[in-house]
């Protein structure tokens, strides 16, 4: 007969719980922590990508996942790990989960990939001065979850360490008395082993990765440029081969073999071009790169005039040996010409004692000034007089400059402008929605006002009730995606403030900005651009004005433009500001454009030095491709390593620069200058040229990863996966559905159902020639422990496992080819060996696997540390005993028509024969037989306590054969009570 709905929902359930649970396609929408655990539809669109897959994969057969990703910026680091922890949650490895990154990530965490992935309400907590008192009185004893996001300057400190106000709360005496068993932390190349003397945060944080059982360490600039450096981060996911890796710092030829052996073992680093090469397409979009260089016409000998005076303050500057105060000066001197000049004139005025100020990257953005002023006050004894004359002089003729609009600012506005209006005037490639960073907050909210000002100026108009219309949709949107609705009326403050809308020639253009004081808009900017979008699907031009708050880890795709208003003097941070907008999930091309000023020193540094460099290494002088020097600076197709070559070394050779121009002003003395700045920065290169090399993922044959993947999940691609599930939809539901998770997600509910499922006892395979078969679910084992489980289909000489049972079942389903003998069963075989050999054959095959890819390295890794790691195990495979007998139409008349020709004697021996049989069966199964009912007016033959997924499991079972086939049927308790009665 067909098979009923509870046949369907028994027989999409065998199959459904282990793909959800395991294979990496569906895992990726599988949350383990919710209550109770089940597949979520993410608001974003999230995309199985194979080297994401690929590192899951690589996960499995490890004893302990301990692991650096150094992936390029943009490839969805995060997502790598929010699929490790979400499989060591599944398979119970781990518990308790402390998350560690930067204080201006952890709401990209939680608001983004863990509210859409992995969210569950009282698991997920972030340490702060508010929680951390209900942590310490609550505990972490037994086996609740707990997933602990912490901030990477907070969690470091603990009761002993003080502040300007007294004690730090009990953040790191709580943190270091917990027995974590994951922990994550990102950005890891803040855990630095650069300086002779571990820093406070490595201190702290180093024997919290050594003592957890599972390591994951993100960053997309995993090396800071220096062998010792990156040994000892190593050496963090390897903590027992640590003294042997302080001595390879000093054998290069060791040194080297060891890079290879840990790479695609321990450092993960994989790059765009792998990524396009592995997915057979274009995934990652063109990036291009443009010079403005901003001729300052009438004002040129001004900025000549402030070169000079910034030359002359540099020599005599008493910095006490700190290249960095100098830096700071130079810097603030000239990105903001006119903050600096006042801040200058004032201390000259006031002539008081030294402010105490701490340098630190939030002052600097936030407050530049107050810093300068210590630097400067600090050397007033001796700064000359006459600098004072030409500050004051300066300044007021930068005063009048900025209120008209200084040439940079005038500059950048011409080029939204055009952007706006779509003149024909601008490159194609400079047509889009624009990013444009500074370093400075004061220069961010500068440009907000100026620019909403010059767009009035040309026709644009704020439109208050547009932008009331814009904050109210976005807030419906952030109420969608589950943020809290108590913090609605701040968060419309907080972007009715952060934004502005103006409205002209039937264009929108949306002004917004960013920075430390209004940090958390980061966050709802998305839903900000979407609404706009929404409301003006075209003619709406988005910018961004933004310091380098918005530069590390945030995902700003919605704009495809990044402007440096000023160049950035570090490589890394020029990268991670592109990186915001050309990562995974960008539709567009992306440009990068570095506004330069056409003064003489800042001209000719650029050109003759960062662009000279950069120009080097595009131009890919090197043989091995994307690992090694392409890397150290930006490249327009490739992506980041943290730089030997930073921002104080190209700092100290501007300062440089700058006090040779202030003595000597002939061009040939600007010239040597440049050559050996530029032949110093060079050799900086070689070290880290020779660390990027080898810990670089090497090239991997597309056909071979796909290979691998196929033979772990049944499914080569994200393709596949989607047509698998779109197909399942259609065949089990009877409707079409475009959308994977959202399909998932009605699957399960269908499959999961309260009112419950019969797994068939036996499917009849209406076709012609089927040669019968089985299909079953194998568990893969390590220790004991299920490390990955696999339904399976065998049938003559074939086998097909994972999404392809899934889509197999689809396509009978849909032609009608399925019917089911006795429904509310489920089977198991007289004759095992059929099963037997399908599992054995999984297992030899992803043990090869597991050997070619992952222990022969490791056991490499072992000889030459000479140390045991014993990490890799092999996959012990297991039968569930639950499995579904299929037949051709032929079978089963044979079988009908045999057993009502038997005697009745006959028969009951057969009966007690089987019945014993299959009670023999489940108990090798490790199940525990309760009763066997022979002759007996029961409804059932065996009752059985056996091992289920969720604990033991009561099963009544009735025994149907003729000795060549056994067939079992396992019924329900309700339904034996109805049968009894």
């Amino acid at each position: 007969m067909p098979l009923d709905d509870e046949s369907l929902r028994g027989l999409l359930r065998l199959v459904l719980e282990p793909l959800l649970v395991y294979n990496p396609f569906l895992s990726l929408y599988y949350n383990p922590l919710a209550t109770p655990p089940g597949p979520e539809i993410p608001r974003t669109r999230y995309y199985n990508y194979l080297h994401q897959i690929a590192i899951y994969l690589d996960a499995l057969p490890r004893r302990r996942v301990r692991v650096l990703i150094g992936d390029e910026v943009g490839l969805g680091k995060t997502i790598e790990a929010i699929r490790l922890i979400k499989y060591l949650v599944s398979v119970g490895e781990a518990k308790k989960i402390l998350i560690i990154a930067p204080r201006s990530l952890i709401r990209q965490w939680l608001h983004y990939e863990i509210r859409e992935l992995m969210y569950a309400p009282g698991v997920v907590r972030v340490l702060s001065r508010r929680s951390i008192d209900e942590l310490m009185r609550q505990g972490v004893d037994g086996d609740r979850l707990l997933v602990l996001l912490a901030p990477m300057d907070l969690v470091k400190h603990g009761s002993l360490d003080k502040h300007a106000k007294g004690a730090y709360k009990p953040y790191y005496d709580f943190v270091s008395s917990v027995k974590w068993d994951l922990i994550v932390i990102d950005e890891a190349h803040n855990i630095g082993f650069t300086s002779p003397r571990e820093s406070m945060r490595t201190e702290r944080l180093r024997p919290l990765c050594e003592k957890a059982k599972h390591l994951i360490l993100l960053s997309a600039t995993p090396s800071r440029g220096t062998h010792r450096d990156m040994l000892r981060r190593i050496s963090l996911l390897v903590p027992e081969a640590s003294g042997k890796l302080r001595q390879l710092e000093r054998y290069l030829s060791l040194r080297r073999e060891f890079y290879e052996k840990v790479s695609d073992l321990i450092v993960y680093r994989r790059t765009k071009d792998q990524v396009n090469d592995w997915e057979g397409k274009r995934v990652f979009t063109g990036l291009n790169s443009f010079l403005a260089l901003v001729r300052l016409g009438e004002y040129r000998g001004l900025y000549e005039e402030l070169g000079n005076f910034i030359g002359e303050l540099l020599q005599h500057l008493d910095t006490r040996g700190s290249a960095l105060l100098k830096i700071i000066i130079l810097k603030r001197a000239l990105s903001s010409p006119h903050a600096f000049l006042k801040t200058f004139a004032r201390v000259m005025e006031k002539q008081g004692p030294p402010p105490g100020i701490k340098v630190s990257d939030r002052l600097i953005e936030g407050n530049p000034d107050a810093l300068v002023e210590a630097v400067l006050s600090y050397s007033l004894s001796s700064i000359p007089r006459q600098l004072h004359k030409k500050a004051l002089d300066l300044l007021d003729k930068f005063t009048a400059l900025y209120e008209k609009g200084d040439p940079g600012f005038k500059a950048l506005a011409h080029l939204l402008y055009y952007a706006a209006t779509n003149s024909e005037e601008l490159p194609q490639e400079l047509h889009g929605d624009y990013i444009v960073f500074s370093e400075y907050k004061d220069t961010v909210n500068y440009l907000y006002s100026k620019l909403v000002g010059f767009f009035e100026s040309g026709g644009f108009k704020p439109d208050q009730g547009v932008k009331r219309e814009v904050v109210e949709k976005s807030l419906k949107v952030i109420e969608e995606r589950g943020l809290s609705p108590r913090n609605l009326s701040k968060f419309r403050a907080l972007i009715w403030d952060s934004m502005e809308i103006l409205v002209g020639q039937g264009i929108w253009i949306l002004v917004a900005k960013l920075s430390s004081d209004n940090l958390d808009f980061a966050y709802l900017l998305s839903a900000v651009v979407e609404s706009v979008d929404n409301l003006k699907p075209q003619k709406a031009l988005k910018i961004l004005l933004s310091t380098d708050v918005a530069s590390e880890g945030l995902n700003l795709q919605d704009f495809n433009i990044v402007v440096n208003y000023e160049t950035p003097w570090s490589p890394v941070k020029r990268e991670q500001r592109i990186g915001r907008v050309y990562r995974l999930r960008q539709s567009r091309d992306c440009s990068v454009v570095d506004f330069v000023r056409d003064a003489r020193v800042e001209y000719e540094f650029y050109m003759k030095l960062l662009y000279k460099l950069l120009n080097i290494l595009e131009q890919r002088l090197v043989l091995k491709p994307v690992e090694s020097i392409l890397e150290l600076y930006v490249l327009r197709d490739q992506g980041e390593e943290y730089l030997a070559i930073n921002e104080e070394s190209v700092g100290s050779a501007l300062v440089a620069l700058y006090e040779n121009y202030a003595r000597y002003h002939e061009q040939r003395y600007l010239d040597e200058a440049l050559d050996r700045a530029y032949r110093e920065l060079l050799e900086k290169l070689r070290e880290y040229k020779d660390v990027a090399e080898n810990i670089s993922s090497k090239k991997r044959d597309r056909k071979l990863v796909t290979l691998v993947i196929k033979s772990y999940t049944g499914c080569e691609n994200q393709e596949e996966f989607a047509n698998a599930i779109n197909a399942a939809v259609e065949a089990f539901l009877g409707r079409k559905i475009s959308d994977p998770p959202r399909g998932l997600r009605e699957l399960y509910e269908y499959a999961f159902d309260p009112r419950g499922g019969r797994t068939p006892l036996l499917l009849v395979i209406d076709e012609q020639g089927f040669p019968g078969g089985w299909l079953g679910v194998v568990d893969l084992m390590i220790d004991g422990v299920v490390r990955y489980s696999i339904p399976f289909l065998v049938y003559g000489k074939e086998i097909s496992l994972g999404i392809e049972v899934l889509k197999w079942l689809a396509d009978k389903l849909r032609k009608g080819r399925l019917m089911v003998v006795d429904s509310g069963v489920e089977s198991l075989g007289a004759s095992m060996k059929v099963l037997e050999e399908a599992k054995g054959g999984i297992a030899k095959i992803l043990n090869r696997v597991v050997e070619d890819l992952t222990r022969k390295k490791e056991k490499d890794l072992e000889r030459l540390l000479d140390i045991s790691v014993g990490n890799v195990g092999d996959y012990e495979p297991r039968l569930r005993p639950l499995a579904v007998r299929l037949m051709g139409v032929q079978g089963v008349r044979e079988y009908e028509e045999f057993i009502a020709s038997l005697p009745l004697g006959t028969r009951r021996w057969m009966e007690e024969a089987s019945v014993n049989h299959v009670a023999g069966l489940y108990e090798a199964k490790g199940c525990r037989i309760l009763e066997k009912n022979i002759g007996v007016g029961k409804p059932y033959d065996i009752l059985a306590e056996c091992p289920g997924v969720s604990g033991v499991e009561r099963l009544f079972i009735e025994v149907k054969s003729h000795l060549a086939q056994v067939l079992v049927a396992e019924l329900t308790e309700p339904e034996t009570e109805f049968a009894e009665a």
